[in-house]
């Protein structure tokens, strides 16, 4: 009879060893990136992620931005590093999340150059809560940016 209560106890401690090891490999989330709320001492959430790309069109470059595990309605700033042939970064204004945590956001930004673009140029489009506690980026291809020739 007394085993039967030692495996429980045997058990959580495996529980809380794994959460412990899983935390000391891969780190623990910001505040900003965990659920808050009621339930302080739930799972830890999926770190919020960022896809975009962008296509040329004849009014300039197609930016589109996705994303999922975003803290639920907030709002999100996007941005854009400065495109080729331009010094100034690019803002895509803000997009209000779902209460999923999930955003998406279709812009039009003019193109920055009629000069060629190399294969390997990249603009780097920032995703970040209004309070700045949860950015992430990611890094495209700059091709969308040169302006059509007539």
């Amino acid at each position: 009879m007394v085993l039967s209560h030692v495996a429980p106890a045997i058990v959580w401690r495996s529980v809380v060893l794994v959460a412990t090891l899983r935390i000391a490999l891969l780190g623990v989330p910001s505040g900003a990136d965990r659920t808050v709320g009621a339930s302080e001492s739930s799972a830890m959430q999926p770190a919020p992620t960022v896809v975009a790309a962008a296509e040329s069109t004849p009014q300039g470059a197609k930016v589109v931005v996705s994303g999922t595990d975003w803290p639920p309605r907030t709002a999100v700033v996007l941005s854009l590093s400065p495109p080729p042939g331009a010094t100034e970064p690019v803002s895509l204004g803000t997009v209000q999340t779902t209460a999923a945590g999930a955003l998406r956001a279709t812009r039009l930004v003019p193109c920055s150059t009629s000069e060629p673009i190399a294969p390997d140029a990249r603009v780097t489009v920032t995703a970040r809560t209004e309070d700045g506690a949860t950015v992430r980026e990611l890094r495209i291809s700059a091709a969308a940016w040169r302006c059509a020739t007539l």
